[in-house]
């Protein structure tokens, strides 16, 4: 499956590339606090996750993040779980379209 960045994104590489180093760690943050089901802890890291997001294009994911930050507030883990398998599978999407795109970009 491929991610549908933003038509309007326009990060230049070298951003892309900190948003490929960066964001996975954040999202293995999601995940683990997620886990330990600390709710509180794994909505500040899917804050920080989702503004990473939003500035790379993927505006999409990011409302995903948005909207499983509702779920946790309300402690629904097996909502949780299901939330965070579909945004695991579409951040793999999204990498492979950054990277794509980074390929392309260079000479």
């Amino acid at each position: 499956m491929t991610y549908e960045l933003d038509p309007n994104s326009e990060l230049p590489p070298h951003l892309l590339q900190l948003f490929l180093r960066a964001a996975p760690v954040q999202l293995k943050l999601v995940i683990d606090t997620c886990s330990r089901r600390d709710a509180a802890s794994a909505r500040l890291a899917a804050h920080k996750l989702k503004g990473g997001l939003y500035a790379a294009g993927a505006s999409a994911l990011a409302e995903s993040v948005e909207a499983l930050r509702g779920t946790l507030a309300k402690a629904d883990w097996d909502l949780v779980g299901r939330q965070l398998q579909a945004i695991r599978d579409d951040f793999a999407s999204l990498t492979v379209e950054i990277e794509r795109q980074l390929r392309a970009s260079q000479p």
